[in-house]
């Protein structure tokens, strides 16, 4: 056997790419490896040039590189790439050597995992040096033998150098320190010569421009077999920014938990991310229940306005800011109102990263709003109310007044049962007029302090019996408490709430009527609709009854003049009305409680008072006759002053008429010495009304009583007298007693 053949048995045997390459660029020898890794056959590989299964971006390399074999020189661990039969490439490490016969013998090795392990690891050291970079975050060592010191780019950066200005070195490196914390640079140092520990501390540097800076450091002691540490190496991170960061993060955390109003955050896709406490006190969800999740799901319900939510969700989607007021609903099913403002958070691109809502319970205040709105509804109505009582009582006095003098001049006993109807309507187109007016205004009869428990229990025995057998009406009175209140308008606003009690009950059921003593306003479940004047404590009435209920959108409505859900019954719509305007005059509370198909309870709110009411002046002016009193009547209505006039001087008084309040005072300035009594209407054309006239009076002439006429007395209570007001329409056998009573001058 030649050398050739046993050189060709041994290259046909191992694992490597062994070949022989002629001068124009052939293969002229390939061992069977070649057939193994490039998947052709020996034959298809010595029949094409070698550069053509090189990969296009190698060939240039591999060009310079056979030119070099060609003049005679060595290759030795050049790479580059072949195409296999699948079309894929191999990378291979070349190790050739010319022969002397101008040709190349040659060996190569497959390095794809070397290639793809030394990429990965350039990869890694690019993204280390830009981590470093982006996170301030450098290298350092020292070798305790020759206390070299060595510093990266990112450590030199840090401290506000450059390796120009500055060679590293141990002492002189705890120069760039805070004063302060020098000390405790060198006590880590020198536990780490004598323990071989590593540390992990947060200190100060001071650059050389004075700027200080927060860096963090970590450091890791190999030791040797001999148990000594040898050097040490670590990172140095610049943590300046992140602290400023985490303490206005801190301080924005504690300004949100200590807020008043509730704080929410959403991420972009608008699910929870964190609340603060005053969320979870609003609401009564804590974060937990409501993480990841989207907060309609939890706050809305069906009360919940769908406009207002549609308009939410457009905002949302555009990145708008928000400010709405929404019903939300709490965790334990109670309403309340929100004031919601949300903002979207943008990041440096103008994306939306998140939202944050702040929350603010106007339940309140919203409940002040619509109060006040009812009390201007029912104060336009009852300035309407009020002028057509005032014509509608002048009509029902010409009337009254007509009937009477008619009943005076009657001879022809038939007529006595038709004036005697006329009688009736008049009284009850009066009560009518009285109602309405009560009902839209306010009527300021004179507070007194009343037994509350006494006069309930009046109430209740009076209406037993008009009460139907299939109700059952109950009474449990036990506050024993007086309290300062207008008395009649309280009996007549806990007769409307029996009797509407009665009409909710459709077959049969029970009412109660109950009183308590409270020391604070609590609303609990109850709906306000009139909050009590401050006191020391309360005395509570409550009307119960078991009936149809009230459906919610109509609790605040059965409050309002005319309004009545018994649209086939009779009735004026007037009474709950009334009751608002006591609770109003007098500054009581009004708070309601129903659910339908369970019941209705609404409660009367009445402050106690230690205050003593000042006795009324009762001073008056009796006669038993008014024969031969000088009487000036003043009134706008012609037909009144005709037929009072007429009435009043049949009794034997002598009066003077007027239609204008300026004549009537030009008058009684003249001739106040011969004048004994003056009656004038209260509301008059023209720039003097009652009040101008009662005062002038009053002030200048204290000897001559005046009475004041009125359709409604709510106003005139505020300048004049309670018995000095006679409310129209105006009976005249009331009125000689009223003048007989009240008025005649004493010899």
């Amino acid at each position: 056997m030649n050398h050739t053949s046993a050189v060709n048995i041994i290259a046909n045997k191992i694992n490597a790419l062994i070949c022989n390459i002629s001068r124009d660029g052939y293969f002229t020898y390939l061992n069977p490896h070649w057939s193994h890794v490039l998947g052709w056959s020996i034959n298809e590989i010595m029949a094409m040039p070698f550069i053509n299964l090189i990969h296009w971006e190698d060939q240039k390399d591999t060009n310079i590189a056979y030119r070099q074999l060609l003049n005679g020189q060595a290759v030795s661990n050049f790479r580059n790439r072949y195409r296999t039969r699948s079309g894929k490439y191999v990378w291979l490490q070349w190790f050739v050597t010319p022969l002397e016969d101008g040709g190349l013998v040659a060996s190569a090795h497959e390095i794809d995992d070397v290639v793809i392990i030394e990429n990965t690891l350039k990869q890694h050291a690019v993204l280390l040096e830009q981590v470093s970079s982006l996170g301030k975050l450098g290298h350092w060592s020292i070798n305790f033998e020759s206390k070299e010191l060595l510093w990266s780019k990112e450590i030199y950066d840090i401290h506000g150098v450059t390796p120009e200005e500055y060679t590293p070195e141990l002492d002189s490196a705890l120069n760039f320190y805070h004063p302060d914390d020098i000390p405790k640079v060198k006590q880590h140092v020198n536990r780490a010569l004598a323990e071989g520990d590593g540390w992990h501390y947060t200190l100060r540097l001071v650059r050389p421009d004075g700027q200080i800076r927060t860096v963090r450091s970590l450091a890791e002691i190999p030791i040797n077999l001999a148990g000594k540490p040898v050097s040490v190496f670590g990172v140095f991170q610049d943590v300046t920014d992140y602290e400023v960061l985490n303490k206005q993060v801190e301080l924005l955390s504690h300004v949100a938990n200590t807020s008043n109003a509730g704080v929410v955050i959403c991420d972009s896709e608008r699910k929870v991310v964190w609340v603060n406490k005053a969320f979870t006190l609003l609401t009564g969800y804590v974060l937990d229940e409501v993480f990841g999740a989207g907060l309609g799901g939890f706050l809305q319900g069906p009360k919940t306005d769908s406009n207002t939510i549609s308009q939410m969700s457009i905002a949302l989607l555009e990145g708008s800011d928000i400010n709405v007021e929404i019903l939300n609903y709490h965790k334990n099913g109670s309403e309340y109102w929100n004031n919601l403002l949300i903002s979207a958070v943008k990041d440096s691109e103008g994306n939306i990263s998140h939202f944050v809502g702040i929350q603010n319970d106007i339940t309140e205040k919203k409940q002040q709003a619509e109060l006040i709105i009812r009390n201007q509804r029912r104060d336009a109505i009852g300035q309407l109310a009020a002028g057509i009582c005032h014509d509608f009582n002048n009509i029902l006095g010409i009337i009254s007044g007509s009937v009477e003098l008619l009943k005076i001049q009657n001879q022809d006993i038939r007529l006595d049962k038709l004036l005697g109807s006329m009688d009736t309507a008049i009284v009850r187109a009066s009560a009518i007029t009285s109602r309405l007016l009560k009902s839209t205004k306010k009527e300021s009869e004179l507070a007194e302090t009343v037994d509350i428990d006494d006069e309930l229990a009046s109430v209740v025995e009076m209406l037993r019996e008009s009460i139907p057998r299939n109700i059952k009406l109950t009474a449990s009175l036990n506050s024993g408490r007086g309290a300062f209140v207008n008395k009649d308008g309280l009996v007549d606003s806990i007769i409307n709430l029996i009797i509407n009690a009665k009409h909710a009950i459709e077959h049969h059921g029970d009412i109660a009527v109950s009183t308590y003593n409270l020391d604070t306003f609590s609303r609990g479940n109850e709906i306000v609709i009139n909050k009590p004047k401050a006191a020391s404590s309360f005395v509570v009435i409550s009307v119960w009854d078991n009936g149809c209920g009230i459906p919610s959108e109509n609790i605040t409505k059965i409050f309002d003049p005319f309004f009545s859900t018994r649209s086939h019954e009779s009735g004026t719509g007037l009474g709950l009305s009334i009751l608002v305007e006591l609770v109003n005059n007098e500054g009581l509370g009004l708070t309601v409680e129903s659910q339908l198909g369970i019941g209705t309870s609404i409660n009367i709110w009445l402050p106690v008072s230690s205050m003593s009411l000042p006795s009324k002046d009762k001073t008056m002016l009796a006669s038993d006759s008014i024969v031969g009193l000088k009487i000036v009547f003043i009134d706008d209505e012609e037909s009144l002053l005709e037929i009072v006039g007429t009435y009043l001087e049949t009794l034997g008084t002598i009066v003077t008429s007027f239609s204008d309040a300026q004549e009537a005072l030009s008058y009684i300035d003249s001739n106040s010495a011969s004048i004994d009594l003056v009656i004038t209407d209260n509301n008059m054309p023209g720039s003097i009304q009652g009040a101008e006239v009662y005062n002038h009076i009053t002030q200048h002439y204290g000897a001559i009583p005046c009475l004041v006429m009125t359709g409604y007395a709510g106003d005139v209570f505020a300048y004049a007298k309670a018995e000095h007001v006679l409310q129209k329409p105006i009976q005249l056998t009331q009125l000689k007693n009223t003048i007989a009573s009240y008025c005649k001058r004493t010899s």
